[in-house]
């Protein structure tokens, strides 16, 4: 079965319209594509005005919303298509480059490409990954920005800032306010640390206070 406005179109085993209330539901397996980008889920519920042009749908279920290299997925997806704004709940992620980001809930905007959460959430990487109380990220430009009170673990580098920036495609951290940081048996405290997590290289900037480790010590 096929749905079409025009702009956007879904694909599923079954679909069922009620025009008089401009309610529909796919079932089945739904995979569909539009500005927004292609997206899939179990189940699709739609909205549409009476000229059946369609102005928001929620995937449910194993849900996934794809535009270039941003994938985002969770258990439920409600999308705005009048805004193109989409909030993420059941286990949001969202997928840019060498990174992801997770929370409670995520609030994606696909035409700005930007996505934001509140409350606790982590930036993940192959290397490591920080924990935080909030972000806003950049998916073009691959930056997140992370509010604190947050901890972070990058290889040979931990500890705590106040807040951070990362940089995804350069494989960079920027760590600023009270930044605390044990690099392997040494401790730091400074304003500003720079962490290049894919070189497992960290720099110091500014007034600092530093405790060599005795294993450190002759490196």
């Amino acid at each position: 079965m096929r749905l079409s406005d025009g702009k956007r179109t879904f694909t599923a085993p079954r679909l069922l319209l009620d025009h008089n209330r401009g309610v529909g539901r796919l079932e089945g397996g739904v995979q569909g594509a539009g500005p927004e980008g292609t997206v899939g889920s179990r189940t699709v519920e739609v909205r549409f005005t009476p000229r059946l042009q369609l102005t928001s749908v929620a995937l449910l279920g194993e849900a996934q919303l794809r535009s270039g290299d941003r994938v985002v997925v969770g258990e439920r997806i409600a999308l705005d298509l009048r805004t193109g704004i989409a909030t993420v709940d059941g286990g949001p992620v969202v997928r840019i480059g060498k990174g992801e980001i997770r929370a409670r809930r995520i609030v994606y905007r696909s035409r700005a490409g930007t996505a934001s959460a509140s409350g606790p959430c982590s930036v993940r990487t192959p290397e490591g990954a920080l924990w935080g109380s909030g972000v806003e990220a950049d998916l073009r430009r691959q930056v997140v920005a992370v509010s604190g009170p947050l901890r972070f673990t990058f290889r040979d580098a931990s500890g705590s800032a106040d807040r951070a920036r990362v940089a995804l495609e350069e494989g960079r951290v920027v760590l600023e306010g009270q930044v605390r940081v044990r690099w392997r048996a040494s401790m730091i405290e400074a304003g500003r640390v720079v962490i290049w997590y894919r070189w497992n290289r960290i720099v110091i900037e500014g007034e600092s206070r530093i405790r060599i480790g005795t294993e450190d010590a002759g490196r």
